[in-house]
């Protein structure tokens, strides 16, 4: 577990078979704590492939909160990485519940970081805009808890979902200051995948705004970023903006 999470930590992306491994030997062997830790560790905060589900990852997750302490604040993050990794499956609802259930379950320990950690998950859990009331509301109890924490990791992510949660909602002008915020401190702490992640919705916002050659610069400097940091699907973003840069250009026939 500790050689998985490690890398995980510095932006390698080595990580992901070391505690798949991790988590199988857990279960040969009866070794609940390990699994947990194991299933925790290996997640980026949010889905792990654009577009695609990580079958590997989702039952990894299952099979630990079948075994875990229902009253821990472990269980209550494993539910709500479960339910942000289930994002591109087709089981919107039970992804829904569990993400209203891992909040529910970290307020009754009382723990004020698991709390931080399942409202994270729940914003891009909950990324469809008639869930727009509920991100809301979660991102704005984030954004309260992250500074009395004094995480600035998490400070950096409580506004970048705080973003997010503007934009699904239409208010995007609204949410701007918030993505310059998590911008600032993501390039103070240096990270490569905090960094990336930023990145791409700056992408995405100059894309927004018509500012064509500004976005194109983002893109190129995301992808790498994306590279460097072993992001498994760094390409499936920066294909998306380059089609999306194409069409605003009127030149969609380059892509071919």
């Amino acid at each position: 577990v500790s050689l998985g999470d490690a890398p995980r930590r510095s932006g390698a992306a080595s990580y992901r078979p070391t505690l798949l491994e991790a988590a199988a030997l857990a279960q040969q062997i009866g070794a609940q704590e390990h699994l947990t830790a194991a299933a925790l560790a290996n997640s980026r905060g949010f889905w792990s492939l654009a577009g695609e589900t990580d079958d590997e990852r989702i039952a990894v997750l299952e099979a630990a909160i079948e075994v875990s302490d229902k009253d821990s604040a472990d269980h209550a993050r494993l539910l709500g990485i479960l339910s942000v990794e289930l994002m591109f499956g087709r089981e919107a609802e039970r992804r829904h519940q569990l993400s209203d259930d891992a909040i529910a379950a970290a307020r009754r320990t009382g723990d004020e970081k698991a709390l931080a950690d399942v409202l994270m998950a729940s914003v891009p859990a909950n990324y469809v805009p008639w869930r727009t009331p509920v991100t809301k509301v979660n991102s704005d109890e984030l954004i309260g808890l992250a500074n009395k924490l004094g995480d600035r990791q998490l400070w950096a992510m409580a506004n970048l979902w705080r973003f997010v949660a503007y934009l699904v909602g239409g208010d995007v002008s609204t949410g701007d200051p918030y993505l310059v915020e998590a911008t600032r401190v993501a390039e103070e702490l240096g990270e490569p995948g905090l960094r990336w992640l930023v990145t791409e919705w700056r992408t995405l916002r100059m894309l927004m705004r018509g500012d064509l050659d500004e976005a194109q610069a983002l893109m190129e400097v995301g992808f790498e970023l994306g590279q460097r940091s072993g992001q498994p699907d760094a390409f499936t973003w920066y294909a998306g903006q380059l089609w999306v840069l194409n069409r605003e250009r009127g030149e969609l026939g380059g892509l071919l």
